[in-house]
Formats: C-alpha cells, sequence, structure tokens
C-alpha cells in the first residue's frame, strides 16, 4: 500500500513540474467535462471554409467579367489584378490570424470583425 502511495505522489508531483501546477490540469478536466468543440464543431467549420471558398471563387469569376466589361481590361493587365487581388485576401487572413492569436484575443477579434462587417454593410449616402 505505502509503495503505490509514493508512486501516485511521485506522478503528481511530476506532472506538477512539467506541466507548471495543477491549473493546466483544471483547465483539461474542464475542457473534457465539457464538451469543448472536438468532432462535433467540425461540421461548422467545414461548412463555413466551403461556403467561403465558393464566395472567393465566384467574386473572382464577377470581377474579372467587370474588369473586361467596365474598364476594357484584357489579357495580362486583367489576369495581374485578379492574381493580386487573390493573393493579397489569402494571405491577408495568415497576417489577421497572427493579430488575432499573439496581441487581441478571441473576444476582440471577433467585436473588431463584427463593427468592420457592420461599417462595410452601411450604405454611404
Amino acid at each position: 500500500m505505502e509503495i503505490g502511495v509514493k508512486k501516485e505522489e511521485q506522478i503528481h508531483h511530476e506532472s506538477e513540474t512539467k506541466y507548471g501546477g495543477g491549473k493546466e490540469q483544471l483547465d483539461h478536466e474542464s475542457e473534457t467535462k465539457y464538451g469543448g468543440g472536438g468532432w462535433r464543431a467540425i461540421r461548422y467549420i467545414l461548412g463555413n471554409e466551403s461556403f467561403e471558398k465558393l464566395a472567393s471563387m465566384s467574386l473572382i469569376a464577377n470581377i474579372t467579367v467587370y474588369l473586361r466589361t467596365k474598364y476594357n481590361l484584357s489579357g495580362i493587365i486583367l489576369v495581374n489584378i485578379v492574381t493580386i487581388w487573390s493573393g493579397t485576401t489569402n494571405v491577408s487572413s495568415i497576417g489577421g490570424a497572427i493579430l488575432s492569436d499573439a496581441f487581441l484575443g478571441r473576444f476582440r477579434t471577433l467585436l473588431f470583425g463584427t463593427i468592420c462587417s457592420l461599417l462595410v454593410s452601411i450604405p454611404l449616402p
């Protein structure tokens, strides 16, 4: 009995020193107790990404037609503009993710994104 108790204390002590105390252990227990997303959230993530990609590809087709008809662009200039726009939008998501994770946090990022979406959707006089 005494050997088993010492073994448990040793394991507990090693986990405290390895993970910096019991705080992470409590966070992990609360996440597993309440679910925390996991495979239940994957359908929403995949749906969101699918519709985002559909909107992006549709916008590329529409902007190509718009630039060709309204601005009479053709050939290399049109392809360059669409490629630069597409590349900029794809790379800016990486910058936004770094900014969100490193500086702003989840709540402020969602708040800022929501405010920007509302401001863009308001029609100008």
